[in-house]
């Protein structure tokens, strides 16, 4: 009936020609599915601060990153005295508003120390209000019942 020889080389649905088949360890799709080029939120939002848009500043037109426009607008704002834009600039940069020499949390403090802010604080505080802490108003009274002034 039909030999073997006629059976390799019979041709039909899912028996291609045996030339056309796959190499033992080839692929049929070598480079794979194509990626999707699904964007995240986050790089949304990075592409569109990258764009240039122009911006008038001091008579004069400029190209600048929205990213750019951004940190002028939010620096601007801080240096009018908006407070929010200044807590926000300290947020993003915390590093550039430490201070050096300043306590930390965990740190201990002398009673020198304390004494020394309190009388700082109260000789500030006071200079500014016409109210007088209690410990100079009693030396002045002292010092007009003697009949010295200073």
């Amino acid at each position: 009936m039909s030999d073997s020889k006629g059976d390799e080389e019979s041709v039909g649905y899912g028996k291609p020609p045996k030339q056309a088949r796959f190499r033992p360890g080839q692929s049929g799709n070598p480079k794979g599915r194509p990626k999707t080029k699904s964007k995240s939120f986050a790089s949304g939002i990075l592409a569109e601060l990258e764009q240039l848009v122009v911006v008038r500043e001091n008579g004069r037109e400029l190209k600048l990153t929205k990213r750019a426009v951004i940190v002028k607008t939010l620096v601007a704002k801080a240096m009018k005295g908006e407070v929010r834009a200044l807590k926000e600039i300290k947020e993003l940069l915390p590093q550039q508003f430490k201070h050096e020499g300043a306590a930390l949390p965990g740190e201990d403090v002398s009673a020198e120390d304390v004494a020394a802010l309190e009388r700082f604080v109260e000789r500030h505080l006071f200079s500014h209000t016409k109210t007088e802490p209690a410990n100079s108003l009693a030396s002045d009274e002292t010092t007009k019942e003697s009949g010295h002034d200073q």
